[in-house]
């Protein structure tokens, strides 16, 4: 049985590979290579907000919680 990979799991994959990079770790503090993991870690979290957006839009609930 063949699964299918889907772009947006593993743009999650990637989004929270980086994020785990961005802790402190030896990619981050490099200092004779610049990985760019803020930069990276950053475009990512944006991709995966705007196909979000795509996805399921920005709506107004109209229930109050008050």
């Amino acid at each position: 049985m063949k699964q299918k990979i889907k772009i947006i799991d593993l743009i999650n994959i990637i989004t929270a590979l980086l994020l785990v990079l961005n802790c402190q770790s030896v990619f981050q503090n490099a200092t004779s290579i610049n990985f760019h993991v803020y930069e990276l870690c950053f475009f990512f979290i944006v991709l995966d907000s705007l196909y979000m957006v795509y996805k399921y839009g920005i709506t107004r609930n109209n229930e109050t919680v008050w």
